[in-house]
């Protein structure tokens, strides 16, 4: 026998527990060995107690199901091992050219399941929170440079974000619903259900979630695993939430993300923000070309002018020859010479899918808002034109600025 955990409450349980591992070894010719048995104590043990035992007393950290459990069962030493394991995943994907969106991908689909098991046991410490969302920021951002504030980048895409994990919301959520499920018997586990309505039923009675009945005992106090679990829907505002959605992690988090109010587009003249942000993540647009299009919905591509006002760019004059004028996103790609010379030549006879030359206007051509209606296909077909041309223009200016090479950005 070996790698095998057993929880006793008390001395009596422990001679129990050699008297079956001797049966069980006469009939099956394993033997138990007790010079590397070794034995944690949690709670009030008297000295006196932990004497005299056929096996070795540690106070070292015990691994049960990958958890470790320390002395004090705070689960603190858990935290180090991930943060490590995260930097070091972070660090491999750095190097490779990815773009937003994929970047994302990769914290949804690499990193966060390296919390799942930890989290659904012990509540990561604020500091280890504030660590790890640091340097995912700083994995998506490719820098300590980060863009726009990091609530505008949990946001999701229909509302002006990016859909950037937060740490708090989705761990917290996916906690407090196992623990929801635990105290409602989803489980169908009559012991861990009872233990969990003892801690965690004064607050439940509260909630209005559990009827009181004085014949069945609950702490008045809550532990601080369950005090998380207040603490966190007060945060949210969610303790009028039905339990439906309470015990499931992905309603939680849908219901905090539909409270959110859309990000404002500034500088748009023609609809609202609501219209906007679903066309710049449009399905029919690469990654790439959704990049784009959020950051020029922000303003927050890195032209000179956006740089220049961070102490980035020694100057915010546009890099093309003759042009004074300041470079905004504006300018880059609607008033500058070179845009001009190029949305003069495009329209509906170079490129099929384009309007009319006077329909093609600022509006349309940054956020796709028409003041004409079009079909779902049309417009499809319409916006990913516009947003390959914007691409290409931005494409040729970076080869201006960094290999100093002038190419139209129309060949």
């Amino acid at each position: 026998m070996d790698d095998f955990n057993i929880l006793c409450t008390d001395l009596l349980s422990v001679d129990r527990v050699f008297q079956l591992t001797d049966w069980f070894g006469k009939a099956s010719g394993s033997k138990l060995n007790k010079e590397k048995t070794k034995a944690q104590f949690y709670g009030p043990w008297k000295n006196s107690e932990k004497r005299g035992l056929q096996f070795q007393v540690t106070q070292e950290e015990q691994k049960i199901l990958g958890v470790k459990f320390d002395t004090n069962c705070e689960g603190k030493t858990n935290w180090t091992e991930i943060t490590q394991k995260v930097k070091q995943r972070l660090g491999f994907w750095t190097m490779r050219n990815l773009t937003i969106e994929g970047k994302i991908l990769i914290v949804k689909a690499v990193i966060l399941p390296v919390f799942l098991l930890i989290s659904s046991v012990f509540i990561p410490p604020m500091r280890v929170f504030l660590e790890l969302q640091r340097d995912i920021f700083y994995f998506i951002c490719d820098s300590k440079w980060e863009r726009l504030k990091r609530e505008i980048m949990t946001k999701p895409k229909e509302k002006g974000g990016k859909g950037v994990p937060d740490l708090y919301l989705f761990l917290g959520s996916f906690y407090i619903s196992t623990h929801f499920k635990q105290a409602m018997d989803i489980f169908n586990n009559p012991k861990t259900n009872s233990i969990n309505r003892f801690w965690f039923g004064s607050y439940l009675r509260k909630l209005k979630l559990l009827k009181s009945d004085f014949k069945k005992p609950v702490a008045f106090n809550l532990p601080p695993a369950y005090a998380f679990i207040q603490k966190f829907l007060q945060h949210f505002k969610l303790e009028g939430e039905e339990i439906g959605i309470l015990t499931n992690h992905r309603f939680i988090i849908s219901v905090v993300q539909d409270r959110e109010p859309a990000t404002p587009v500034r500088g748009l003249l023609r609809g609202d923000a609501t219209t906007v942000w679903p066309n710049v993540g449009h399905p029919v647009l690469t990654n790439r070309l959704q990049d784009l299009s959020w950051m020029v919905a922000h303003e927050i591509l890195p032209v000179r002018a956006v740089m220049h006002s961070r102490g980035m760019s020694a100057t915010s004059i546009c890099p093309r020859p003759g042009c004074g004028a300041p470079e905004s996103v504006r300018h880059l790609l609607w008033e500058c010479s070179a845009a001009r010379d190029l949305w003069a030549e495009a329209g509906s006879l170079q490129f099929p899918y384009l309007p009319a030359r006077e329909v093609l206007d600022l509006q349309l051509v940054l956020y796709g808002v028409s003041h004409q209606k079009m079909e779902k296909k049309d417009f499809a077909e319409m916006w990913l034109t516009l947003a390959t041309i914007k691409d290409a223009i931005w494409t040729s200016r970076n080869l201006l600025v960094s290999r100093c090479r002038q190419i139209p950005p129309w060949l």
